[in-house]
């Protein structure tokens, strides 16, 4: 009996000795397995984190070059207003604003003969005037033949019932409203402004 518990013992024994080895084997292998899944983990990882990286540096170059594709394009839309605002003032240059007229509807024909009448009587000029229309009830644009009639005839009008002004362009208008809204502040503060 002795002898048939020291075998029972004995296998036990080896029965405990094989098992522990079996986990050892299992566990061994379980984190081999968890390292080699780790490092494939590790890698994807990393090549997820390069592919963010290079998006990241490709989307920040994208922006870049917006910016300066705007940045450009703002300079050639300001070249392109200055352009167009100084060719505007050249067509304008030989013009005024006449208000004050009782000249009443017609043709153009009739109206260059009716301001041409009215400034050789207000004015006391003969000039050439190429172009005339009505733009407002008593307002009329007039184009001379050139800029030394137009400046003659704005000398000789002054102090008539004919109020006569340079034909401003929209930003010339928009600059002429801030001068005077600034004389008008400095005048009521009491300063004479010439």
């Amino acid at each position: 009996m002795e002898d048939v518990k020291k075998i029972i013992s004995e296998i036990a024994t080896q029965i405990r000795d094989d098992m522990r080895e079996s986990i050892k084997q299992l566990l061994k292998e379980w984190n081999t397995q968890l390292k080699e899944e780790l490092k494939t983990i590790r890698e994807e990882l990393k090549q997820a984190r390069d592919q963010l990286q290079e998006q990241n540096q490709e989307i920040k170059d994208k922006h870049e070059e917006w910016k300066r594709a705007k940045e450009e394009m703002g300079k050639t839309m300001d070249e392109v207003e200055s352009q167009l605002d100084r060719m505007e003032r050249e067509k304008r240059m030989n013009k005024v604003m006449m208000m004050g007229l009782e000249i009443g509807t017609g043709e153009q024909k009739q109206i260059m003969e009716k301001v041409t009448k009215i400034l050789k009587e207000e004015a006391k000029v003969e000039s050439k005037v190429k172009s005339a229309y009505k733009i407002s009830e008593k307002v009329y644009v007039v184009e001379f033949e050139n800029r030394e009639e137009k400046i003659n005839v704005m000398k000789n009008l002054k102090g008539s019932s004919v109020y006569i002004n340079d034909d401003l362009t929209k930003t010339e208008r928009k600059i002429q409203i801030k001068i005077k809204q600034g004389a008008t502040k400095e005048r009521n503060k009491g300063k004479w402004l010439e």
